[in-house]
Parts: C-alpha cells; sequence; structure tokens
C-alpha cells in the first residue's frame, strides 16, 4: 500500500526491500506501466509504491527515471531514498519495468529479490 506521510527519515535499504517485498510478493500489486516506462502513480512502480500520491504525480511530470528523479527533483527525491542507495533503486526500477514471463510477477519479483539480494523474509 502505498505510503500517505512522507517517510520521517529516509528509507534504509533494508526498508526498500521489505517495502517492495509488501507490495508486490505479499500483497500481489500489479506493475505499473505504461508503454514500457515506469509510472510512480497509480498502484506505483518498485519505486513509486514508496511515495506519497503528491509526489508520485510530481514525479510522473518528468516522465525520468530514478536516476534523473534523483537530480532534478532532489529535494523530493531526498524525503525517501539515500542516494547510496541509488544502485538498488536503479535495479529494483529496471526489473520491474523488464519483465516479461511466464510466472506471476509476485513470483519472479520474490525469486529475484532472493538471487540479487538475498532477501527472503519467512
Amino acid at each position: 500500500m502505498r505510503p500517505l506521510t512522507v517517510p520521517a527519515t529516509p528509507y534504509t535499504r533494508q526498508q526498500i526491500l521489505e517495502h517492495v517485498y509488501q507490495h508486490f510478493v505479499v500483497e500481489r500489486n500489479p506493475r505499473a506501466i505504461l508503454d514500457l516506462s515506469c509510472v510512480y502513480r497509480g498502484m506505483g512502480c518498485a519505486i513509486g509504491c514508496m511515495i506519497t500520491s503528491d509526489d508520485a504525480e510530481l514525479w510522473d511530470s518528468k516522465a525520468a527515471s530514478i536516476y534523473y528523479i534523483s537530480r532534478i527533483l532532489s529535494n523530493s527525491f531526498n524525503k525517501y531514498f539515500h542516494h547510496e542507495d541509488m544502485s538498488l533503486l536503479k535495479s529494483l526500477q529496471d526489473f520491474h519495468d523488464s519483465f516479461e514471463g511466464d510466472i506471476p510477477f509476485s513470483t519472479a519479483m520474490k525469486n529475484w529479490l532472493k538471487e540479487e539480494y538475498g532477501f527472503a523474509p519467512s
């Protein structure tokens, strides 16, 4: 579920992984893409599911990847994330946006998080 408020401090790497796992694996929310591009609003992409609706609309107005969002909307980005987590964020966004497979996305995300990051909550 998309947060209703901005976090008190930016998410930690662990919180990012937990949030994405909860959103796609536990809740089984659908991917949010349009013409093979990330959509931060709606149900949210792998990044959009961690930001408020207001910020999601702002980020979508720029039609940009998380890397460019961090540059052109740095004040907004910094409320949610640390720049040192950019490779994780970009990797999540890329996996979300480019997934093509015969298995449900929730299963693919679960497997990918375990393989790439050793993340497998019990």
